[in-house]
């Protein structure tokens, strides 16, 4: 065809630009330190004596007796029949 344009005439096709894709930073876990427990040394303590205390004799009272109230019996009257 004469309509052909010489080669270097012909337009450079556009190079696409590659769209240079981003890479999304993946965000680092931090990782929890685990705190180490310190073990507490136990301290041996002295056991102090206990003084024993001395318990007070307690004084037992004495009891006063109740007298017991006898009960007085009532005598019944008997009635006595009337003779016609």
């Amino acid at each position: 065809s004469e309509q052909c344009a010489p080669c270097w005439k012909k337009k450079k096709k556009k190079k696409k630009k590659k769209k240079k894709k981003k890479k999304k930073k993946k965000k680092k876990k931090k990782k929890k330190k685990k705190k180490k427990k310190k073990k507490k040394k136990k301290k041996k303590k002295m056991k102090k004596k206990k003084k024993k205390k001395k318990k007070k004799k307690k004084r037992k009272k004495k009891k006063k007796k109740k007298k017991k109230k006898k009960k007085k019996k009532k005598k019944k009257k008997k009635k006595k029949k009337k003779k016609k």
